[in-house]
């Protein structure tokens, strides 16, 4: 379980950038025991997050860090915590770095859409 103040901090760094870490967000309920927060920090805030969803038969990671260097920084400090079998949703720097040290068994491009402009409402 996190903290109310790891979370506001993990809120605001999520909040960055919301479409990359939308899932993050909802994933800050604190009944969500299961998972483990992975966090890198810089200073007095945060640099890189990943978080690992314990509860499935195959654990699920998540590190949605693009362009990130302190993302691949993390994930080495953390590689040697994680399971040998992995389901994963990766940035690119992050999916290369792991891919030395996983054997893959396939890999496919996650698409996400969002609303890039202005709706006007129609009365």
């Amino acid at each position: 379980m996190i903290s109310p103040e790891d979370r506001d901090l993990l809120f605001r760094h999520f909040m960055e950038d919301p479409y990359t870490h939308q899932f993050h967000l909802a994933d800050l309920d604190e009944r969500a025991e299961y998972i483990q927060w992975f966090v890198r920090k810089k200073g007095r805030e945060i640099g890189a997050v990943a978080l690992l969803f314990q509860k499935p038969e195959i654990p699920v990671f998540q590190l949605l860090e693009q362009d990130n260097p302190e993302a691949v920084a993390l994930l080495e400090e953390i590689l040697p915590q994680l399971p040998d079998k992995l389901y994963c949703h990766l940035s690119d720097g992050p999916a290369e770095m792991l891919g030395r040290h996983y054997q893959t068994e396939s890999k496919h491009r996650f698409m996400k859409m969002r609303w890039t402009k202005s709706v006007k409402k129609v009365t």
